[in-house]
């Protein structure tokens, strides 16, 4: 599938210890600096922050591209419960 080998093991186990999710992501950045101790002057760059801000993704998909989507992520999106 789609780069998932990177993070879920042969059988199926999610292998990673820490997830950040885009849309939660300097929450979820410093949470992990404070639970590994480091200074929260770490900072993500930011790039492109506010090119789709507010508008839906959902009309960038067709039903093709929703099904190419499904099948490739199927994973992520059980696992983090996206949904179109």
């Amino acid at each position: 599938k789609l780069g998932d080998a990177f993070y879920f093991l042969d059988d199926g186990e999610y292998a990673l210890t820490h997830t950040l999710r885009f849309e939660s992501l300097a929450a979820d950045w410093h949470a992990l600096v404070d639970e590994l101790g480091l200074p929260q002057a770490a900072r993500l760059a930011v790039a492109k922050a506010d090119t789709r801000k507010g508008r839906p993704y959902q009309p960038l998909y067709n039903e093709r591209t929703r099904r190419m989507v499904a099948e490739l992520c199927e994973r992520e999106i059980e696992r983090f419960g996206y949904r179109f």
